[in-house]
Formats: C-alpha cells, structure tokens, sequence
C-alpha cells in the first residue's frame, strides 16, 4: 500500500505539469511501438518515426526543466507570502519542483535506450537487405 501512496505523490507534486508529460510520455511509447511493430515484425527497413522517438524524449525533458523552474517560482512566491515559515514545509516544496525534471529526464532515458535499439535493428536489417 505505500508503493501506491508514493507514486501517488510523485505525480501529484508534479502540478499541473503532470498531464503533458504523460501526454508525452505516451507519444513515445506509441512511436515505439510503431517501430518495434515495422522492425521486427514486418521486417520494413524504414527510418521513419525512428528519430521522433528521440525528439520526443528531448522535448519532454525540457518541458520538465520548464516545469521545475515554474515550480520553484510559485514555491518562492508563496514563501514570501507565508507568515511562519517551517522547515518541513520549505523541503516539501523545494522536493516538489524536482518531480517534473525527474519524470522528463526518466522519459528522455527511456527514450533514448529504445532508439539505440531499434537504430541498431535499422541498421542491421539493411545490412542483411543488402548483402
């Protein structure tokens, strides 16, 4: 039950950054799929949709660094607002404007190692194509 409640709480600290990464997240999933379905399925040595893959994952990491900084902005509003300020309440904030940096970065790792891989079927299979 606290595995649930903790990934519960990342994506809720995630604010509203929370859905265009998973929006995202799930653009990429879909384009790998495609090209695990084209590559190792059909055996089609095509190069389409391959780099998206990659771009994707970039474009979700930086959407994440927008996320953060958005998020320490607000965090640093509302602490010059606050009348007493405690220590757990700083860290719980400052540990909040991390979690969309941190799920882009996962995104952009994920990514990356699933375009490293099908690159290498790619080119494999116009290895065997032209021998």
């Amino acid at each position: 039950m606290e595995t649930i409640s903790g990934f519960q709480q990342f994506f809720m600290f995630m604010g509203p950054w929370k859905w265009p990464l998973i929006l995202i997240a799930l653009i990429v999933l879909i384009l790998i799929g495609i090209k695990i379905y084209d590559l190792l399925i059909k055996k089609n040595a095509s190069k389409q949709y391959l780099n998206a893959i990659l771009f994707w994952g970039f474009i979700a990491a930086l959407l994440g660094i927008v996320g953060q900084l958005s998020a320490t902005w607000a965090i640093l509003v509302e602490l010059m607002d606050a009348a007493d300020i405690s220590a757990p309440m700083v860290w719980t904030g400052y540990l909040s404007t991390y979690t969309p940096a941190l799920f882009g970065f996962i995104i952009l790792l994920a990514a990356a190692i699933c375009w490293w891989g099908l690159r290498n079927v790619y080119y494999s299979l116009i290895d065997k194509t032209s021998s």
